[in-house]
């Protein structure tokens, strides 16, 4: 099997091939088959068997992920593994990703609550109406006790 080899190997074999390659350095990987175009096909982003879609805020340590697309696109060596630990859950955040898939069965751990989203204008309107209310039970009190004061007047 043709290889080459650059300081410490690293071996890459193509899925679609036999040849093996060998690199110094994921990035040469990376430079190498962005150079020859030779990026996955398929970018699957709905869930596999045994996924489950998550959100990076419920992400642990013991969850065995995958992120959707290319692995070109990111810092780690490959699209599916397991959470090592808080760092690796910090660099998956600061991807920004709408969603990525937790495989049940593979993780050690099951994927955290996935956090209430709150609606911004529903806090707003629920505060104007309990202001509302409040004016309102102001204006009541104001007038019985105007009326009050009237018939305290009128009959002394």
């Amino acid at each position: 099997m043709p290889h080459f080899k650059f300081g410490s190997l690293i071996l890459f074999q193509f899925q679609c091939s036999h040849i093996l390659l060998g690199f110094d350095s994921i990035t040469s990987i990376q430079l190498f088959c962005q150079h020859l175009f030779l990026l996955p096909v398929f970018k699957s982003q709905k869930p596999r068997e045994n996924e489950v879609p998550v959100v990076p805020s419920q992400l642990r340590p013991g969850m065995f992920i995958r992120i959707p697309g290319s692995w070109l696109n990111h810092g780690f060596v490959a699209n599916s593994f397991l959470i090592a630990d808080d760092d690796e859950i910090k660099r998956i955040s600061a991807m920004n990703l709408t969603e990525l898939f937790c495989d049940v069965k593979r993780s050690k751990v099951p994927p955290l609550p996935k956090e209430e989203i709150i609606d911004i204008s529903e806090i707003e309107e629920a505060q104007q109406t309990e202001q509302t209310e409040q004016e309102d039970a102001k204006l009541e009190i104001q007038a019985r006790t105007k009326a009050m004061l009237s018939l305290h007047k009128t009959f002394g």
